[in-house]
């Protein structure tokens, strides 16, 4: 990609802006699935895929209170992953173009497969690419963004820009969902016009009858694809909702509110439709779709539906522009149901196939369950299959399969039970092929209902399988749950749901799952840049947190909250009361800032389709750490901007004060003492007052759970050995070591690769974590005696850096002894000197591997050689040589890996005055060549470290000492 910067305001709505000042994710409280024959209730029948239009219907569930409305409240809609608020339609499939649509297109493929009952797929989208441009479009210059143009406007490439949003990315995406199973049906969906006079040239008649164009080149692309796939317009619904208003408009021609007169009464039928059908299910035709006004192939001027010269009705638009309120939305999918899907409903389905106790040997029982009572199943509606098997060392033969019974065998019946003999000669032991033979439904239209509808609807030419079903297993399904409010796994869970389309958009640096979730700290400059509306590149974006994986945080909260046993109040720490008020009273208030709690006479959308916000803005004020407090502060005043107000019409929202909020930082947070702007695991709170901060405690049992971690949090007896861990101690055989890198780092990005003795680690039955932060090995033996080093990497985007820790020297004794050095249960490792200020080793020259050969084996046969190292005598002034940072004469690992990263870098030159590093010098060309050169930079004295002069410092480095020798050495050094 020659670009990749994101507008994002551009591609989010409403969803990106309370995402960004929310910043959560959840879903339902129990995703497990029961027996196998239970069916879920409701069931999924319909998936919505597509933009803003189809997350808002889902947001506020819009078919789900049609489908309640008009008879069908055994089925509900799914979206989850599928729809994306800004949205375009090569975002959801061309990965040349949006790399980040493969896990968008994965999601909508995922949801098809893991519910096999949703055989409607609803898709909504289009508009963004039209109104704010795409790539792509033109092979000779593919990077060039094109959005629709008035007719007649200089190099007005309409016509190429449909044929490929539509003929082109939604034809592949309609393809990819029809792909998954031959029982699904595809709707089309137009929108409810689209003008937005500050984005065009064009006057607002124009612009609405273009994006009309675009909606035909969707009709046409359904009628082209057949049966599966229908197109339905919306245009005018809600102008025949709401009425037809002429408005005096502002300086920027948007129309203002208060000054509407009514043109048309709500219900009008425009002449030329059928008050049976209007607003039309089909979209005029017209012979040249680009030429207004439309005409047919005669010449006669064809009727548009509604009155694209008016502007929508204030009152059915949510942002008084673009988007529809939630009762405009619901009059839209309930035209959708009532016009099309319910007919597609009442077809009978097949809901599931499940085994029914399998035990036998050659004989198996299957539950086969149909959405309504059907008849006419008989053995040729079934296909035996079975996965690979060998039995007694030969594939398992079922060409003598058959259905032997069908329970009921006459009569309707919503459930029937089918019996296969897989082969009378085979007689297999008992429960040998459990699970292991399938049946499918087929379709041939003798399953009918009580009304002799065929099973899938009837068959045509082209589409024979539209009732077949082939799905086999357990139903994974669990409708969306609202959150406990004090439960954080269901917070984080329900949240998860809503934001995880958006996480493509930022290059995934934000993540909700509870492994991955750290933004308590360390979330400002993301929000600053949407404050400002400053443009993001997602790959470039790192937000690292305060390296404390925020569901261990929550896991302590709630541990206080809900244990009233939990008291070190008499020592200066926690206790359950004071958690358990400063929570009341921090939920009460956040609630109020965010628009009001939701009561039988006040509504609050963003707390109801948000459920969860509220306890997790209240968690993260309770801690009280002061970046996320003054973050929260500062984006809670965008939520009082007309930007975000008019999505919330009803709510009232108060910038959010941290001196009314009861902060816990000196028991649950951290402060900044040293005011670095980096939080160390020492300035963390030590809830019970055991000498060890909460974070230490979290470095040191964070690989054992978040349950180990609140145990040590408060309990006084359970604590690490001692913080930071020793480098250098003795450890009885037989027993277990864990060494760790006691830094707050990345909590999912970085990567760890541990050595002993030069040697990397990999995991076995003894060694778990030789890959992660912490490395704990079991048994130890007298072999683990030896060097142990981590290197690891946090995988900044803007600087890549390699650090290290250690070395740690462990020395395993044979037999316990008394005295300094007996360790039990395995000391960690303590924070070494690492590089001079955080600077390590650039990635990807392989060096690090060499080097650490060369520490333990000395440098290889020949690069030593006729290096001359002198003896040095009668040297009396000693200089030390710049890679010896402390002065000691001898060349330790960490001021190796110093000069190394110069020679990764290529350059190095002097630190400016304002950087104080501790050998005077920075990686890097930066202009500044005013001191002395370093010491490894001889041959000659360029600014860069060459692969002669690495070797040099090795060999400084592989010696018991050194000394300066001035005139002698190479480099005026010499080695003893």
């Amino acid at each position: 990609m020659k670009r990749s910067i994101i507008s994002m305001k551009r591609i989010i709505t409403l969803g990106v802006c309370l995402f960004v000042i929310t910043s959560t994710n959840a879903f339902p409280a129990n995703t497990n699935s029961k027996s196998l024959s239970d069916l879920p209730n409701p069931v999924p029948r319909i998936a919505i895929v597509g933009d803003s239009w189809g997350m808002f219907m889902w947001w506020f569930r819009s078919f789900q209170k049609s489908l309640v409305e008009l008879g069908y409240e055994e089925y509900c809609e799914v979206a989850n992953e599928s729809v994306v608020g800004g949205g375009k339609t090569f975002q959801f499939i061309n990965v040349e173009q949006f790399p980040a649509a493969e896990q968008i297109r994965n999601a909508v493929v995922q949801m098809l497969t893991d519910y096999p009952t949703i055989d409607i797929v609803v898709i909504s989208l289009g508009g963004n690419d039209v109104l704010y441009g795409t790539e792509f479009v033109l092979p000779e210059d593919p990077y060039r963004e094109l959005r629709f143009q008035c007719p007649g406007h200089p190099q007005n490439m309409n016509e190429i820009l449909a044929e490929k949003i539509v003929n082109h990315d939604m034809d592949n995406l309609v393809d990819l969902i029809l792909s998954v199973r031959p029982d699904i049906r595809v709707l089309l969906t137009s929108y409810d016009f689209g003008g937005d006079t500050k984005r065009s040239e064009c006057d607002l008649l124009t612009q609405q009858l273009g994006i009309m164009v675009l909606d035909i080149y969707k009709q046409r692309l359904a009628d082209r694809k057949g049966d599966r796939v229908h197109f339905i317009s919306n245009y005018g619904l809600m102008q025949f909702m709401y009425g037809v208003f002429d408005y005096q408009v502002d300086s920027g021609n948007d129309p203002i509110w208060g000054t509407e007169q009514l043109v048309y009464p709500a219900g009008y039928v425009k002449p030329g439709f059928s008050p049976d059908d209007y607003p039309p299910l089909r979209l005029p035709d017209p012979y040249d779709v680009w030429t207004f006004p439309w005409t047919d192939e005669n010449s006669a001027e064809l009727n548009v539906p509604g009155f694209p010269e008016y502007f929508n009705p204030l009152h059915s638009l949510l942002d008084r522009n673009m988007h529809l309120t939630e009762e405009g939305y619901y009059f839209m999918a309930r035209r959708m149901v009532d016009r099309v899907i319910k007919y597609w409903l009442d077809y009978p389905k097949v809901f599931g196939i499940h085994p029914v106790n399998n035990e036998k040997g050659e004989t198996y029982q299957f539950e086969v369950i149909f959405s309504k009572e059907v008849t006419g199943v008989d053995a040729t509606d079934f296909e035996i299959t079975t996965a690979e098997i060998e039995i007694g060392g030969k594939s398992l033969d079922i060409s003598q399969a058959q259905i032997v019974s069908i329970v009921p065998a006459s009569g309707y019946s919503k459930t029937y039970t089918v019996t296969v003999d897989l082969n009378p000669n085979l007689n297999p032991q008992k429960g040998t092929l459990t699970e292991v033979v399938h049946i499918h439904v087929l379709d041939d239209d003798s399953i009918v209902d009580t009304e002799g509808t065929p099973l899938g609807g009837p068959n045509t030419p082209t589409w024979t399988d539209n009732g077949k079903f082939t799905y086999y297993g357990p139903f994974a399904f669990a409708d969306l749950m609202k959150p406990e409010e004090d439960n954080f796994e269901q917070v984080q869970k329900y949240l998860s749901v809503l934001t995880k389309p958006y996480l493509p958009f930022i290059n995934f640096a934000v993540s909700f799952d509870e492994d991955k979730l750290d933004i308590n700290g360390d979330l400002f400059p993301l929000v600053q840049q949407f404050l400002n509306d400053e443009d993001v590149d997602p790959e470039t974006l790192y937000i690292k947190g305060n390296g404390m994986l925020d569901s261990y945080e929550f896991a302590l909260l709630e541990r206080c909250l809900k244990d009233s046993n939990i008291d070190f109040s008499a020592v200066g720490g926690v206790s359950h009361t004071l958690v358990a008020n400063a929570w009341g009273q921090n939920l009460a208030r956040i609630r109020n800032d965010l628009g009001g709690a939701i009561t039988p006479e006040h509504d609050n959308m963003v707390l109801r389709v948000f459920a969860g916000l509220d306890s997790l803005f209240c968690a993260y004020l309770t801690f009280g750490e002061m970046k996320t407090v003054g973050t929260i502060s500062a984006a809670s005043v965008a939520l009082t901007s007309e930007s975000v107000s008019q999505f919330l019409p009803g709510l009232t929202f108060t910038p959010i004060d941290s001196r009314n909020y009861q902060l816990l930082t000196n028991y649950l947070g951290a402060r900044d003492v040293n005011g670095n702007g980096i939080l160390s695991p020492s300035e963390f709170a030590d809830a019970d007052k055991d000498g060890f901060t909460n974070a230490q405690e979290y470095l040191y049992f964070e690989c054992d759970g978040k349950q180990a971690f609140v145990n040590a949090a408060l309990n006084r007896n359970v604590k690490p050995p001692q913080f930071p861990p020793s480098t250098n101690f003795t450890i009885n055989e037989g027993t277990n070591l864990r060494l760790y890198v006691p830094e707050l780092l990345h909590v999912y990005l970085t990567t760890y690769e541990w050595y002993k003795d030069g040697v990397l680690l990999n995991d076995n039955e003894r060694i778990k974590g030789s890959s992660k932060r912490t490395l704990n090995i079991e048994g130890l033996s007298l072999e683990d005696s030896g060097t142990y080093i981590c290197y690891y990497c946090e995988n900044n985007p803007n600087n890549y850096v390699v650090k290290s820790y250690g070395p740690i020297t462990v020395n395993v004794q044979p037999e316990i002894q008394e005295g300094e050095g007996s360790v039990e249960g395995g000391e960690g490792i303590v924070e070494g000197e690492g590089i001079a200020e955080g600077e390590g080793i650039a990635e990807g020259e392989g060096v690090i591997e060499g080097i650490i050969e060369g520490s333990t084996e000395g440098v290889e046969e020949g690069i030593i050689e006729g290096i001359e190292e002198g003896e040095g005598e009668g040297q009396i002034v000693q200089e030390p040589h710049s890679l010896d940072i402390d002065g000691d004469f001898k060349v330790e690992l960490t001021e190796l890996l110093r000069v190394i990263q110069f020679y990764n870098y290529g350059e190095y030159s002097c630190a400016p005055s304002w950087l104080a590093t501790e050998d005077g010098y920075v990686p890097g060309n930066r202009g500044n060549h005013a001191c002395q050169p370093h010491a490894s930079d001889y041959n000659p004295q360029d600014w860069s470290v060459s692969f002669e002069e690495i070797l040099r410092a090795i060999q400084l480095f592989n010696s018991p000492s050194y000394y300066w020798c001035p005139g002698q050495g190479e480099d005026n050094f010499c080695v003893n």
